[in-house]
C-alpha cells in the first residue's frame, strides 16, 4: 500500500507533469465494484468550463488535484498509482478511468492505475475537499508538528492502554503511516509496536517524536531510502520478527525493540 511519502512523491511529480493544463474530459473503463467514485456527476457538469489545474499536493496517503471550482481527492487504497503513457501500463484491465487534459495544442492523458481497485475518487468543491482533509490528522512531512501537541496523546487517559501501533497508523492521529514506515520508525526508536502509550517513558516519546518526521521526511525525497526490518527476515544477527496485529503484518526485531 502506498503510504505519505510514495504519496507526496507522487502528487509532487503529478503536480509538475500538469502544470497550466485544462481538464477537458473523463472516461471511465473497466468499472469495479470496489472502486469508489463519487461525485462525478459535479465531474461532468464542470468539464465543459475547462477547469484548469491550479496545483496537485498530498496529505497523508491521498492526493488532491484541486482545480478553479472543484477538487478531486484520491485514495490510492492498496495497489493504485497513475500513469501518465499507456505503453508502460502493466495491463491495461487494470485502468479504471483516466482524465484528459489540454494545454495549447497539446493533450495529455492521466490513467487510474489500480489492480485490486481498493481505491477511492471523491469530486466535491474545494472548501468540501478541504473539510475532508482536515479530519486527517497532521502530515509529518507537509505540516508542522509540535512535539506539546504531540505528546498531549500521551497524556489522554482514553489512550493510555492504546497499543503505539494502533495509534501511529490511525490516519485521525498522524497521516501518512502504514505498515512499511510504521515499522521503521519504531525499529529506530528502539520501541516494541505492542508497548501500551501510558508506559512510554518521555525520552524514548521525544525519540519517537523525531524518528516520526526525519524518516518520512527523508523517504519522501528518497526512493531508495534505506529499510531495516520491512519485509525483511533478518537484521545483523537477530531475526526479524512477523506479528499479526488488526489483519496487518508487523515487522520488529523484539531483543532490540523494548516493549514497555
Amino acid at each position: 500500500m502506498p503510504e505519505g511519502p510514495e504519496i507526496f512523491m507522487l502528487s509532487h511529480w503529478l503536480n509538475e507533469i500538469l502544470e497550466s493544463y485544462d481538464l477537458i474530459g473523463h472516461t471511465r473503463v473497466n468499472k469495479n465494484r470496489h472502486l469508489s467514485f463519487k461525485g462525478h456527476n459535479i465531474l461532468d457538469d464542470l468539464i465543459s468550463d475547462e477547469q484548469k489545474i491550479i496545483s496537485v499536493y498530498s496529505k497523508g496517503k491521498k492526493t488532491v488535484m484541486q482545480f478553479n471550482k472543484m477538487s478531486i481527492l484520491v485514495s490510492y487504497g492498496l495497489t493504485g498509482t497513475f500513469y501518465d503513457d499507456d505503453e508502460n501500463i502493466p495491463n491495461m484491465k487494470n485502468v479504471h478511468f483516466y482524465l484528459t487534459f489540454r494545454k495549447g495544442d497539446n493533450e495529455k492523458k492521466l490513467y487510474y492505475y489500480d489492480p485490486r481497485g481498493f481505491g477511492g475518487i471523491v469530486v466535491d468543491d474545494n472548501d468540501e475537499i478541504e473539510r475532508l482533509l482536515e479530519e486527517l490528522g497532521p502530515d509529518p512531512i507537509t505540516e508542522h508538528i509540535s512535539y506539546s501537541d504531540f505528546s498531549q496523546y500521551f497524556e489522554d487517559d482514553r489512550r493510555g492502554k492504546t497499543k503505539i501501533i494502533n495509534f501511529l497508523m490511525n490516519q485521525n492521529n498522524i497521516s501518512g503511516i502504514g505498515n512499511k514506515w510504521v515499522a521503521e520508525i519504531l525499529f529506530a526508536t528502539k520501541l516494541h509496536p505492542l508497548s501500551h502509550m501510558n508506559k512510554i517513558p518521555h525520552s524514548i516519546r521525544i525519540k519517537l517524536f523525531e524518528n516520526i518526521t526525519k524518516i518520512l521526511r527523508k523517504a519522501s525525497g528518497d526512493r531508495e531510502h534505506e529499510i531495516h526490518v520491512y519485509k525483511k527476515s533478518r537484521y545483523g544477527d537477530y531475526d526479524v520478527k512477523i506479528l499479526e496485529n488488526g489483519g496487518r503484518s508487523v515487522y520488529y526485531v523484539s531483543e532490540l525493540q523494548i516493549r514497555y
